[in-house]
């Protein structure tokens, strides 16, 4: 069971009735089954440029505490933080890998649901998350640390249950960026902007955009840009 100290302690009041609190729970359980397709239940998506302070954000949404450094990347896959009101407190944490995943790491990635479950600090699952999924920053060169990847598609999954929480889902993405540097590449970028693409097309998705109070000109904010670019595109967005 969590406790005030862990960085998983929340107080937020319930929101929903007990109808609405049923169908979350089926909506979720049918989402994670992947039988036909993905189930787009409702959720909120956190987009942002680096650095912009959306982990900021969710904490104060949720009240995790996320950790944060300000000199690289702190979310380098999808985080879907799932709250869920239930008479009993826990943590249920596990990966939810991409589509293209091999059968070995899909089979990898179940059996250490309960070791990632049993961790109750945030920083230690997500830095075991990272390990997991050998996701790590770039060395010094610019070079991959041996078979390790920048960021990936792959999505941590934290269900939070409790007797006092609202039914809420919500994704933290990684955060956009134009330039490139020694540890952040082009594919990177157009991977994270493809990556971003996807969620905000999902229909049922509501979309929060991040923009950090030292913008000057909101016209050089690109998750801005992006979803300008993509509603001429698609008006029924």
């Amino acid at each position: 069971m969590a406790n005030a100290q862990d960085g998983l302690t929340l107080d937020a009041g319930s929101l929903f009735n007990g109808t609405q609190v049923r169908l979350f729970n089926s909506m979720h359980r049918l989402s994670g089954l992947n039988v036909c397709g993905s189930i787009d239940t409702p959720q909120l998506i956190v987009v942002g440029a680096q650095s912009s302070g959306k982990s900021s954000v969710l904490e104060a949404l949720v009240r995790f505490h996320f950790p944060v450094d300000s000199n690289k990347p702190t979310t380098r896959f999808p985080i879907n933080l799932v709250l869920r009101k239930s008479d009993r407190e826990e943590t249920i944490v596990h990966i939810r890998p991409d589509y293209a995943r091999s059968d070995d790491d899909k089979q990898r990635f179940g059996r250490l649901a309960r070791e990632l479950s049993n961790i109750t600090n945030l920083e230690n699952i997500m830095h075991k998350a990272k390990a997991v999924l050998e996701v790590s920053a770039n060395d010094a060169l610019g070079n991959a640390r041996g078979n390790h990847q920048t960021f990936c598609k792959d999505v941590l999954v934290i269900e939070r249950h409790g007797p006092s929480l609202p039914n809420l889902s919500l994704i933290d993405l990684p955060g956009l960026f134009h330039a490139t540097s020694v540890g952040l590449t082009s594919a990177d970028r157009d991977m994270i902007k493809n990556m971003v693409s996807e969620y905000i097309k999902a229909p049922r998705n509501i979309v929060l955009i991040v923009i950090s109070a030292e913008v000057k000109d909101y016209n050089t904010v690109p998750a801005l840009g992006m979803v300008q670019d993509m509603m001429e595109t698609d008006p029924s967005l």
